[in-house]
């Protein structure tokens, strides 16, 4: 089973989508709706893959990428972004993130998703 953490302060964007992770495919979704609170997820339960929205506490999800990534570097990561896929792409070269999602994911967002973490086995 795979242990996901969202990190939102507006889990209402996600809900379809987490619906999906967790009811569809036997995903374990932890929601973490701080950037302090998924730093910890990250270290204490070692989550599979951590999805953070755009911007949460005034930090985009650029930046919090960057700062889970100091912690540890062996998290999956898929970031909800408006920017353009090219602009994306070249911004979190480097990174190591799995893949860029609508800022309100949907239900085919999460198969998507999970094909993309099946394909890294």
């Amino acid at each position: 089973m795979l242990q996901i953490v969202i990190v939102t302060s507006d889990t209402g964007k996600f809900s379809e989508f987490a619906k999906s992770l967790s009811v569809d495919s036997a995903c374990r979704v932890h929601w973490a709706n701080s950037v302090q609170t998924a730093l910890d997820e990250g270290l204490n339960i070692s989550p599979d893959l951590i999805i953070i929205d755009e911007a949460v506490q005034g930090l985009t999800s650029i930046d919090i990428a960057r700062r889970i990534i100091l912690k540890n570097a062996f998290i999956h990561l898929a970031v909800a972004s408006s920017l353009p896929p090219e602009t994306f792409h070249n911004v979190t070269e480097g990174l190591g993130i799995l893949a860029q999602l609508p800022l309100i994911p949907k239900k085919s967002d999460a198969v998507a998703l999970l094909a993309a973490m099946a394909g890294l086995k």
